[in-house]
């Protein structure tokens, strides 16, 4: 179960309990909505279909993430679509390693996953592509990898059609699959990056404290990792056609926040950032919270979580072994 499927539901209990607790939230959603009207933004029209655009969407997040760490490719989503990757077989999967299936190690490991990370390390080392712009062969490069990113982190979130597109790319020869991806999207990639790295350098430059694909430690009861926390900011990228505010970007903000059972990164600003159309909308804690009620709420939410987290499995188990028993 993860966060981005819980809020979608009006139903779940994640969404009841933010409804619950800010009661408000409809106003300020009316608020920010009329925000994004006064822009008068003209649609984007680079792709037909609503499925490119978030598919490329998460290809900018990843050049994006780059901007901000030169680790930006070993996040918990890459790790985890590698993994869903390396361990399912159909028989023509270049990605299927047995080692990976049975936890094995080597001292030479030739697995396709391997390779990847070898070039992916290289390039880092060599272009250091935080906080730049690169030359114009080296970006269209980290465009392409980019795009690669989106395709393994949409494994990850176990979509079908991913596993299929990534395993029908895979090449041992990483510079002849990154060769496979598509064109357009590499291109979009490295079109909206240059317009985003003009209009926000020196937005992010002092930046003491950068968080890319952060987890949090309410992460183990419903998976979540959002794009980026820059010191006491969360931000989330979204590269749609217009920029928008659907109620399930709301409650996913909001989520995110409670998720941070400890404070850890003592969020207290919730933004959006439409990079398409260089646009931000900012939304403080102080408006959804009183700071004095923060603990208590985030410690109920916990309690709420944890609970969900052991009904999902012990119903797991029970299917399990209650399928091997019959």
């Amino acid at each position: 179960m993860s966060l981005t499927s819980e809020v979608l539901s009006a139903k779940s209990r994640t969404r009841v309990f933010i409804d619950e607790h800010v009661p408000h939230l409809k106003q300020i959603t009316k608020r920010l909505r009329s925000r994004i009207r006064e822009q008068n933004f003209e649609t984007d029209n680079t792709y037909s279909r609503a499925i490119s655009y978030a598919f490329a969407g998460s290809a900018i997040d990843y050049r994006l993430r780059a901007f901000f760490s030169n680790d930006f490719y070993r996040s918990h989503a890459i790790i985890k679509g590698i993994r869903s990757l390396e361990t399912t077989d159909n028989g023509q999967n270049p990605w299927f390693n047995m080692d990976a299936v049975f936890g094995r190690k080597r001292e030479t490991d030739h697995s396709l996953a391997a390779r990847l990370f070898e070039f992916l390390d290289e390039f880092v080392a060599r272009e250091s592509p935080a906080g730049k712009q690169l030359i114009r062969e080296s970006e269209r490069t980290l465009a392409s990898i980019a795009v690669l990113c989106a395709g393994i982190d949409a494994c990850c979130r176990r979509s079908f059609e991913a596993l299929d597109y990534v395993r029908s790319i895979g090449d041992k020869n990483v510079q002849a699959m990154l060769s496979k991806l598509d064109r357009t999207i590499i291109d979009d990639v490295s079109s909206v990056f240059a317009r985003f790295f003009i209009r926000n350098e020196a937005r992010f430059r002092d930046a003491k404290k950068v968080y890319v694909g952060a987890t949090f430690s309410g992460s183990d009861h419903i998976g979540a990792d959002c794009d980026l926390i820059l010191d006491r900011t969360l931000i989330d990228f979204k590269a749609s056609k217009l920029p928008q505010i659907r109620l399930e970007y709301v409650y996913q903000l909001i989520g995110y926040f409670l998720l941070d059972y400890e404070d850890e990164y003592q969020i207290r600003t919730l933004s959006l950032c439409f990079p398409r159309h260089l646009f931000w909308l900012d939304l403080e804690v102080s408006e959804l919270f009183e700071e004095s009620d923060i603990p208590a709420v985030r410690a109920e939410f916990r309690k709420m979580q944890e609970q969900s987290y052991e009904e999902r499995k012990a119903a797991l188990g029970a299917m399990i072994f209650g399928h091997s028993s019959s």
